[in-house]
């Protein structure tokens, strides 16, 4: 989906959680926010963000959208 929005070949490669913690770390990422971006992968990977929710516009009065309809908008 997201290559079809932004017109670029976009590979999605499944990688360990131990790898992508290396790759942050060698690319000299601060540990707090190394642990946050482990964190939030683990938290996407396990699908505990897949439920669509309308608590932003119920606050904001600004309707939610999802990820893909921003990407679209934004590129």
């Amino acid at each position: 989906m997201l290559s079809e929005a932004t017109g670029k070949k976009i590979v999605y490669e499944d990688i360990s959680p131990e790898s992508y913690k290396a790759q942050l770390e060698a690319a000299n990422t601060p540990p707090g926010l190394v642990a946050f971006m482990t964190g939030a992968a683990a938290t996407v990977k396990g699908g505990y963000l897949s439920e669509v929710s309308f608590t932003i516009g119920d606050v904001t009065g600004i309707p939610a959208e999802d990820g893909l309809a921003f990407i679209k908008r934004e590129v």
